[in-house]
């Protein structure tokens, strides 16, 4: 029956986006100008469980989750694991930005 066959493709893909299993990479051109990068807005419409961070330039890096106030550093060749797994709010949004006339490159994986 399709609508059988549906119902169990759904569930898997719940499972997948949901619990975890799924990467996306990406990497953040970091500048002193804060910018953003969402993680709701594309085809899988769902935030990450938890993402991590390397510091792959030359300079400082600040990064916020989901809020430009509360952010934390990064310095050169840093690493940085933010886990939501438990946590009410998820990571829709990254905020980054460098200080004035500065530039460095973080990649993040993150994992839905």
């Amino acid at each position: 029956d399709l609508q059988v066959a549906l119902t169990k493709l759904n569930k898997h893909w719940e499972k997948t986006e949901f619990q975890g299993g799924l990467i996306d990479e990406r990497t953040l051109e970091v500048t002193d100008r804060v910018q953003s990068m969402t993680f709701i807005g594309d085809w899988r419409c769902a935030p990450l469980i938890n993402a991590f961070f390397i510091n792959d330039g030359d300079n400082t890096a600040y990064i916020g989750i989901n809020h430009t106030d509360e952010y934390f550093t990064m310095e050169p060749g840093e690493t940085r694991t933010v886990d939501r797994a438990g946590a009410e709010e998820r990571i829709a949004l990254i905020f980054y930005w460098s200080d004035n006339g500065e530039t460095t490159s973080v990649r993040v994986n993150g994992e839905y």
